[in-house]
């Protein structure tokens, strides 16, 4: 069975952290502020044009990111506290301990890898459509009425757009790795494309209300900073900033939360892998 409720796993990611708020604020404060301080630097420099090189201001925000989630996941998952609790038992407690550190690190890690090849084809598709694509257009001169997309080009973009849905799965490997689950257990036993499908469902539902958000806070702050001719403010700019550094690591915890519920319940309904927590 590869299939979860997406529903269930998503309010099961909004209920984790209304209820844990207090605690998910004190592990978030250090992560958040690092993200901040990587955003300001990227909204520093964007005007030279060069957007991958923008992503490698944003790394020490994926380290600490991604050390973020991996805590939050078993916070979810396990019930563990933050600083974490020890029973008394030395033996126990430093097994337990270089488990969890194991899992947390490689967690993190594979969160790294997967923002940094994100960060690489935004920035690569950016830096095409400024300058590739521009200049194609423009040495082809205007599109003639009767141009129209050819049904090759519709299959095409149909057949990148499913690949893109499978490959979700890929980008939320450091979900089952924060839980101890193996890898090549996990790829194997998520195989069908359904899986991607309630991944997908999963993420909408925790990023639809969180963009929300961000669009309604862009809208007051353009209100009480207001530009000049069309130009926004500095006001308005970084402190639209803050605001989506904080959306942001809202958005990845409770996706990152909701998919661990829905990759537990996988598990929890058949036979767990010996490297399942």
């Amino acid at each position: 069975m590869s299939s979860f409720d997406f529903v269930e796993a998503a309010a099961k990611g909004y209920q984790f952290m209304w209820e844990k708020r207090q605690a998910v604020i004190a592990v978030a404060l250090v992560p958040f502020v690092i993200k901040l301080l990587c955003f300001v630097a990227v909204t520093a420099f964007a005007g030279d044009g060069n957007y991958l090189r923008h992503g490698l201001y944003l790394i020490p925000s994926y380290f600490a990111e991604g050390w973020l989630m991996a805590q939050l996941i078993r916070m979810a998952v396990f019930g563990e506290s933050w600083p974490i609790a020890f029973s008394g038992d030395k033996e126990a407690d430093l097994k337990h301990f270089m488990r969890r550190k194991r899992t947390i690190l490689s967690s993190t890690i594979i969160y790294v890898l997967i923002k940094l090849v994100l960060a690489f084809l935004s920035g690569y598709m950016l830096d095409a459509q400024g300058g590739v694509i521009g200049g194609l257009e423009q040495a082809a001169g205007p599109a003639a009425p009767g141009d129209e997309p050819s049904a090759l080009m519709f299959l095409i973009g149909v057949g990148a757009l499913a690949t893109m849905i499978w490959a979700l799965r890929l980008a939320y490997l450091y979900v089952p790795a924060a839980m101890g689950i193996d890898l090549v257990d996990f790829l194997a036993r998520v195989k069908p494309y359904m899986f991607s499908l309630r991944l997908l469902g999963t993420w909408l539902l925790c990023f639809v209300p969180v963009a929300m958000a961000l669009v309604m806070a862009s809208s007051i702050l353009v209100t009480i900073f207001p530009g000049v001719e069309g130009t926004p403010s500095v006001a308005f700019t970084y402190g639209l900033t803050a605001v989506q550094a904080v959306l942001e690591i809202v958005a990845a915890a409770l996706s990152s939360v909701a998919v661990a519920y829905g990759i537990k319940s996988i598990y929890d309904t058949g036979n767990r892998p010996p490297h399942y927590l």
